[in-house]
């Protein structure tokens, strides 16, 4: 049984040589030395005469050491008071009691006024967080060793705690330029350097911590953040590695290490890593769907649609589940960039393989219309010969058409297959006939289609716009009132209602009443917060109204409409420069108005 109190007394003794060796700043190799061996020789004491022996050789030793160290520093002996009540002072730090420690080193610093004691009583005040006490006794030892390291840092670390950032950016730029190596103060400054947005800064002290003291993890971090945030994705695969090199195994990094050489287009390398990443991790559906993806991006569709088969557990793929493969990348083209050739690779497998079939011929001239191309009546006419009678293949290729704007074209297709009783034919050749001015024509069909689907909220509304453009209103009312008696919160119906009511002045209070609704349902729609804003302007509210088209700016300044509206309400608050200023905007954004052009020579 090991003899405790032998212990406590060994602690005591080898404690104050630490005290002694930090008193007398000694760095002496001698010095770690022996206090190395105090620490070695702790356990190997079995009796009394055995302690004794080790404490008069420690004494022997720290007498030697103490002589040393004072004749390298040309010193006098310290006040023995002092180191006294400094020893105490340091126990009931150890303790924790940090206010009878600081009693104990004040006594201290009665007897000598060393340094070392400020520097301990600021720790003691830090540590009861007394900021401000702890730089004042900090401010005390500096005076004394004004270029101290440690001193120097601890005060930086207190001007932080106090809030004063800049100080404390000043002083640790101040410790770089002394003690260049301190990996603490470098890190300090690269953290204060990124609060204050001054990234690049803290990168390069990011980069010297890496380059000269190994691999951190939170170091790197944030240097992977900082070159994300500045697009340098070839650095960031670098840290990634680095991030790997110290938990080679972790998935998380595998999987930020594939995402990464995707942004920069190397699929092949990502798909290296996918591999692996399946090998370890068989059962994972995500890491095998990505793994899909992966064959699809890299022009090996074939590949792609077997290794989803098995994910999915059978032996092939059909040809309507490879046909929903391809529809799932060509729904993802308006967001996702590289989705136009992955759907164009699979489309092309698909109608190699089903030369006979329609669907892959109007994916690849829906997907020309997207890129811009020529070709794509060319391969809706083949789409249309295979599909023969078959009217899913005429209206999907009608509307196609009707988005690239090509409403004649689109009417033509309707025409080799119309059927009246089809209500997307008459919805989409009603469409077409509003955008090329046929306006009694248009509804006529969109009252063909209500009469199939009388419950369409979407072509309701349709309704309701044209016939206010018409300026047929108790028809326009009539559809938007259907509407909303079958869907009363639809925001998108409450929003044209309104916006129809205010624009002819018409039953203001219930337009205002229905935007409220919409704008609760979507308070960032920017064009429900235009309606809002001119019901308000119409209302005679214009600091109100004013309000909500701002807003509406702030979320999308593109539309030439809501620019001129601003100009109007500030011409009516009689604000002629402001609104000078918001016609020509709209102006900008549509040469061709001619009623802004004259709302601008009107204010000459």
């Amino acid at each position: 049984m090991k003899n405790t109190n032998s212990k406590v007394c060994i602690n005591v003794i080898s404690f104050k040589c630490n005290i002694i060796a930090k008193k007398l700043s000694c760095n002496s190799k001698l010095f770690k030395i022996f206090i190395l061996f105090s620490y070695i020789f702790q356990g190997y004491f079995k009796d009394r005469m055995s302690l004794i022996r080790y404490i008069f050789f420690l004494t022997v030793i720290t007498l030697s050491v103490t002589a040393i160290a004072f004749s390298q520093k040309e010193k006098e002996i310290p006040e023995p008071k002092a180191l006294d009540y400094f020893i105490e002072g340091k126990t009931y730090d150890l303790k924790n009691d940090y206010a009878t420690a600081i009693e104990f080193y004040l006594k201290a610093l009665n007897y000598e006024k060393s340094p070392g004691i400020f520097f301990s009583i600021s720790q003691a005040y830090t540590k009861l967080n007394r900021y401000s006490d702890a730089l004042n006794y900090i401010n005390q030892a500096l005076i004394i060793s004004p270029s101290d390291e440690e001193y120097l840092l601890h005060k930086g670390q207190l001007l932080l705690a106090l809030g004063n950032t800049n100080e404390a950016m000043q002083l640790f730029e101040k410790i770089i330029q002394i003690h260049p190596d301190n990996i603490q103060t470098l890190y300090n400054l690269a953290r204060i350097y990124e609060e204050q947005k001054k990234s690049a800064d803290a990168l390069l002290l990011y980069e010297k911590i890496i380059d000269e003291f190994g691999f951190e993890q939170e170091v790197l971090r944030r240097a992977y953040d900082i070159y994300f945030s500045f697009k340098e994705y070839d650095k960031c695969i670098e840290i990634v590695g680095y991030f790997l090199k110290l938990d080679p195994y972790n998935k998380d990094f595998w999987l930020r290490l594939g995402g990464l050489y995707q942004i920069t287009g190397d699929y092949a390398k990502s798909l290296e890593v996918y591999k692996e990443l399946f090998r370890l991790n068989p059962e994972d559906k995500s890491i095998q769907q990505e793994l899909v993806k992966l064959y699809f991006y890299e022009n090996n569709p074939g590949k792609g649609f077997s290794e989803f088969a098995k994910i999915s557990g059978k032996d092939t793929l059909t040809y309507e589940e490879k046909l929903q493969i391809g529809e799932i990348y060509y729904n993802l083209i308006a967001s996702e960039k590289e989705a136009v050739r992955v759907a164009k690779n699979i489309f092309e497998e698909i109608k190699n393989s089903y030369p006979d079939k329609w669907h892959s011929y109007f994916y690849l001239g829906a997907i020309d219309i997207s890129e811009n191309g020529n070709t794509y009546i060319e391969k809706f006419e083949k789409a249309m010969a295979y599909a023969d009678t078959n009217k899913e293949a005429y209206v999907q290729i009608a509307y196609s058409l009707f988005n690239k704007g090509d409403y004649e074209k689109s009417m033509s297709v309707i025409d080799r297959v119309y059927s009246i009783s089809d209500y997307r034919m008459n919805y989409i050749y009603g469409l077409c006939l509003q955008r090329t001015g046929k306006l009694d024509e248009a509804a006529d069909y969109y009252n063909r289609a209500l009469k199939i689907a009388p419950e369409d909220i979407s072509l309701l509304s349709t309704l309701g716009l044209l016939y206010n453009t018409m300026k047929k209103y108790d028809k326009s009312d009539e559809a938007y009132e259907k509407a909303l008696k079958i869907d009363p919160e639809n925001a998108l119906v409450l929003n044209n209602y309104a916006y129809n009511l205010s624009v002819r002045g018409a039953n203001l209070v219930k337009a205002l009443d229905m935007i409220r609704k919409a704008v609760q349902k979507e308070p960032k729609n920017a064009n429900f917060l235009d309606t809002m804003g001119w019901v308000y302007y119409m209302l005679g509210e214009y600091d109100l109204a004013e309000k909500y088209i701002l807003e509406s700016i702030a979320l999308n300044a593109s539309s030439s409409v809501v620019q001129e509206h601003l100009g109007d309400i500030y011409k009516a608050m009689k604000q002629t420069e402001k609104a000078r200023i918001q016609y020509k905007k709209a102006l900008e954004l549509n040469p061709s108005s001619e009623s802004i052009k004259q709302k601008l020579e009107n204010l000459k």
